[in-house]
């Protein structure tokens, strides 16, 4: 969509640092530009990776966005409209209107907006923190997450460069994020009493890892992870999802403990073989044909995110994964210790130690899991 007005600015004199290429047009001035919504009309916002890697901010009817090098892109408007429309990317990444919305919040920071429905019931609790990792919530108030610490509905949560995270939510569910990851907590409903509920989280950038709960097991794609580019449904099981900066995403589907594993629906395409992975490299456009990855190349692309499930490697088949649960040293910070079968545990010719039996794996993550879920049950109560 045009431009309504461009200014060009400088970055220096406004972030007290030198000025920097423009995210928008490689220029060596950085940009203020605004854009006018139509309603029903997606507004195209200039640049690849601008679009995810900016902050959401509401002023008055205004959407703003902020990226990291202080460039604007103010949308006029847009809460003025009915129902606020899609904003696109150049690369084709896809925030609609109903998340875009709980990611601006409020616009008195503090004060509980209508966005997108969040609560203040908690959903999850954050049972893993290695390093920097923050929540903004869905009243515009944000801070540093610890271990023990409650999410509720609508919080985005951030993690920093070297930081991980992992929480269980209410259904017994763990999801995990590594480093430079961006997820938000969209929808989470859950009736303990039919163990029935539905479940959406939108990743916006980095890696995730999940062993999913009583949700996913009830009916299909009552579990969601929404990426930029694709949906994806999860039906009984274990993953991994990565978002690149443009949006381009890729699903690995993860062997539980015991060898089992469910399914993932990756824009309309199945797969139900573990370690089988699909990719969309485009957003909107088809899924690759599935291919399998050895254990090594799921360490390298979610071994951050795997580090930090709240029951460690007992939740996953450690004979089918072991290289790549073990390639991946103890995250630093409170909260987190080494998988059962780390090489930590082994001699002092660095052999692993005896692995756990599959009792024993299976014991420890249902402790894990249901000590978590007692604590948020303690908090809602």
């Amino acid at each position: 969509m045009a431009p309504r007005d461009e200014k060009p600015f400088n970055a220096a004199a406004e972030m007290g640092g030198s000025s920097d290429d423009s995210l928008l047009h490689g220029t060596m001035s950085v940009t203020r530009r605004v854009l006018t919504a139509t309603d029903g009309q997606p507004v195209t916002v200039p640049g690849d990776t601008f679009l995810l890697q900016a902050e959401f901010l509401r002023q008055g009817d205004d959407l703003v966005l902020v990226g990291p090098d202080g460039t604007r892109v103010t949308v006029a408007g847009y809460f003025a409209l009915p129902s606020p429309p899609p904003l696109m990317s150049d690369a084709g990444a896809i925030i609609d209107g109903l998340l875009a919305t709980r990611l601006a919040g409020p616009l008195v920071p503090g004060q509980y907006a209508q966005a997108g429905g969040a609560g203040d019931s908690p959903v999850g609790r954050v049972e893993k923190v290695a390093g920097e990792v923050s929540v903004r919530h869905a009243d515009g108030t944000h801070g540093l997450l610890k271990v023990g610490d409650p999410l509720l509905e609508g919080d985005q949560i951030r993690t920093a460069p070297g930081s991980s995270v992992g929480v269980v939510l209410l259904d017994g569910s763990q999801v995990s994020l590594g480093e430079l990851s961006r997820l938000v907590m969209s929808e989470l409903t859950y009736r303990s009493d039919l163990h029935q509920g539905d479940a959406t989280l939108d990743l916006l950038s980095g890696t995730m890892a999940f062993v999913s709960g009583d949700i996913a097991k009830t009916a299909p794609d009552a579990f969601a992870v929404r990426t930029p580019a694709v949906s994806i449904g999860v039906r009984g099981t274990a993953g991994g999802v990565s978002v690149t900066p443009a949006g381009g995403t890729s699903a690995v589907l993860l062997p539980e403990a015991g060898g089992t594993s469910g399914e993932l629906s990756v824009g309309g395409l199945t797969i139900n073989q573990p370690m089988q992975s699909v990719s969309v490299t485009t957003p909107g456009g088809p899924p690759s044909p599935p291919v399998t990855l050895t254990p090594a190349q799921v360490g390298q692309q979610f071994g951050s995110a795997l580090a930090s499930l709240p029951s460690g490697s007992s939740s996953l088949d450690g004979g089918t994964l072991g290289p790549a649960l073990q390639s991946q040293p103890p995250a630093p910070g409170q909260g987190t210790t080494p998988p059962p079968s780390s090489p930590t545990g082994g001699d002092q010719t660095g052999q692993a130690g005896p692995s756990p039996t599959l009792a024993q794996l299976t014991a420890m993550r249902e402790a894990a899991v249901a000590e978590a879920v007692a604590a948020v049950a303690q908090i809602r109560a």
